[in-house]
């Protein structure tokens, strides 16, 4: 009977305990994979003599193998889409995200078979909580007035200090913000980053389903929007009472 598994367990299974074998080490996991296309599931390395080269003793498992063709044929450069971008920003979609939102989508390029190998690599998910994005508008130097934008005589928009405001600038809802560390593109690129690693773990999965000897793929396990996801309750704590 095939065990079950989920898909983030088997990668790093795959990756930190089989792919290495049949290799020299300080190389690269696929070196292995692609002798082994080439000779068959038994390789051997030539020393030349007087030379140290060590080689990682026995053969990956054939079903470390099947993964890694799985994960080989995901791609590297993948390119998301502005409104996937928003839906991902959820609420901070809606402040001054354009920006953010263009250069992710339209200049950024994702490697898809590199995120899922690194996070099998390190044995954890892609981090996703790099913290709240926190706006503070911008002061003036001279006097620590925030500056706001306001429309001149003309429609212009024009930066004045909301202190002694003169009835000639009608005030508009536009207020220059400065975000803090993370900004809203370090936050994008986390949830991103983590939306993808996540669809090529499902692409994984179901490229090797029913198709290993020993195990039975699962997941994954994890959550495709983590940050969607309530906020465990706080656990009350009460007296004891004698």
């Amino acid at each position: 009977m095939r065990k079950r598994v989920d898909v983030q367990k088997l990668l790093e299974w795959a990756f930190v305990e089989e792919l290495p074998k049949g290799r020299r080490l300080g190389t690269s996991p696929w070196e292995g994979i692609e002798k082994i296309g080439r000779q068959g599931t038994r390789v051997d390395e030539n020393r030349h003599s007087g030379s140290y080269d060590p080689v990682v003793p026995g053969a990956p498992h054939e079903d470390a193998i099947k993964i890694a063709e799985a994960v080989r044929a995901l791609k590297d450069h993948v390119r998301v889409y502005a409104e996937d971008c928003a839906a991902l920003l959820g609420r901070y979609a809606q402040l001054d995200a354009a920006a953010a939102i263009a250069r992710v989508s339209g200049q950024r390029t994702f490697n898809l078979q590199g995120l899922v190998v690194r996070c099998a690599l390190i044995g954890r998910a892609i981090l996703w909580d790099v913290g709240k994005p926190r706006p503070l508008p911008v002061c003036h130097a001279a006097n620590g007035a925030i500056a706001v934008w306001a429309t001149d005589a003309e429609g212009e928009y024009v930066a004045r200090s909301h202190r002694g405001a003169k009835p000639e600038y009608p005030w508009e809802s536009y207020c220059k913000l400065v975000w803090q560390q993370p900004t809203i593109e370090q936050l994008l690129l986390a949830r991103v980053e983590y939306a993808l690693w996540h669809y090529g773990l499902e692409l994984v999965a179901e490229a090797v389903q029913g198709k290993l000897a020993e195990f039975h793929v699962t997941g994954p396990a994890a959550s495709p929007r983590p940050w969607s996801m309530p906020a465990p309750k706080a656990t009350r704590i009460l007296d004891a009472i004698d």
